[in-house]
């Protein structure tokens, strides 16, 4: 893609429109500039691996009216034991749209994709191409983080194999009505939405008569730190679209309370909304909580009980007094050792 104002113009509204729809930070067009620029020097560079990576564009009377990015061989969609391609990227100008012109670059890219091999391609419907084009190509919704109700997961086959109803088996398998996700400082409708199981928590947990908006800063400044730091997580528990708990957690090392340099991971608030428990839903965010841990390389875990969640719910989980208190407070420490085989996905 040439970086043309043309290619400028088009790019730039796309990511924007993306990036707040999957509530990330609304950055400005400078940085789109500079971002449109970095890929197509990297997709000149000898490193740039071309067989597997692609950019093509669409022209119409001498003018950039589309384009689109995809992959051949990818894995940061789903994770499969069979290879996938996808798309990553697909814009028309506006005024072009509605005239066939998506329908045929979408064409050109799954003719590569068929040339290559490619039996199946995954990919996110955005907010600017919209879900009803990609049905309209095939493409059909696998069911993926409808948790979470947002960022769909679509898929098409392209070349039917003795693999496609192993594919899909995997993707049922791994569809679910819950899911852990991270939460954005800069997603205000996420922030908006965990706020009252926030405040709920607060007022259980921490006998305060802060005002409102002191609380909700508080949670905005551990979003924002989890965010920043290396292996701190802030993320929260849906259902069925809708949060209903939030588990911050990290990995630490050097605690004075146990005289150990050795890393470990430590919960260190944990609420489910009042509605949803006593039914899983707690239990299933601990699992997620101790699998992103293990991912972070440790296999101890600390916290200590509060109000909220309540002691006889970490004993449940496998919690032990570990006899240390904490300094200052003197709260006991609990403690579990957890394993790969003992930590299943929700």
């Amino acid at each position: 893609m040439p970086c043309s104002l043309g290619g400028f113009i088009l790019y730039a509204p796309y990511k924007i429109k993306t990036l707040k729809h999957h509530g990330e930070y609304p950055l400005g067009k400078r940085v789109f500039k500079k971002l449109l620029r970095d890929i197509i020097e990297n997709a000149a560079s000898e490193s740039y691996d071309v067989q597997n990576n692609h950019i093509v564009v669409m022209h119409a009377g001498g003018k950039i009216i589309g384009f689109a990015i995809f992959t051949l061989r990818a894995k940061e969609v789903v994770v499969l034991p069979y290879p996938y391609g996808t798309v990553g990227d697909f814009c028309i100008l506006p005024k072009y749209r509605r005239k066939g012109f998506g329908r045929r670059l979408y064409a050109y890219v799954e003719s590569i994709f068929i040339e290559n091999g490619v039996q199946v391609v995954f990919l996110y419907p955005d907010p600017v191409t919209g879900t009803s084009f990609w049905e309209a190509m095939g493409y059909v919704d696998t069911g993926l983080n409808k948790g979470v109700g947002r960022y769909l997961v679509y898929k098409r086959h392209l070349i039917v194999t003795e693999n496609t109803p192993q594919i899909d088996c995997a993707l049922s398998a791994l569809a679910s009505d819950t899911d852990f996700c991270t939460v954005n400082p800069y997603n205000k409708h996420q922030l908006k939405e965990l706020y009252p199981i926030w405040l709920n928590y607060w007022h259980e947990t921490i006998e305060s008569h802060e005002s409102r908006r002191k609380i909700k800063k508080r949670l905005i400044n551990r979003v924002r730190f989890a965010r920043k730091t290396p292996k701190n997580h802030f993320n929260a528990l849906y259902y069925k679209g809708k949060i209903i708990g939030f588990s911050w957690f990290g990995v630490y090392s050097g605690n004075k309370d146990m005289n150990d340099n050795k890393e470990y991971g430590y919960i260190l608030e944990y609420a489910i909304s009042p509605q949803f428990r006593r039914k899983g839903f707690g239990t299933a965010m601990n699992e997620e909580t101790e699998r992103c841990l293990l991912r972070d390389g440790v296999s101890c875990v600390y916290l200590t009980p509060d109000a909220t969640t309540g002691l006889p719910f970490w004993k449940a989980m496998g919690y032990t007094d570990s006899g240390i208190k904490t300094h200052g407070e003197q709260k006991a420490l609990y403690v579990k050792a957890i394993y790969k085989e003992q930590v299943l996905p929700i």
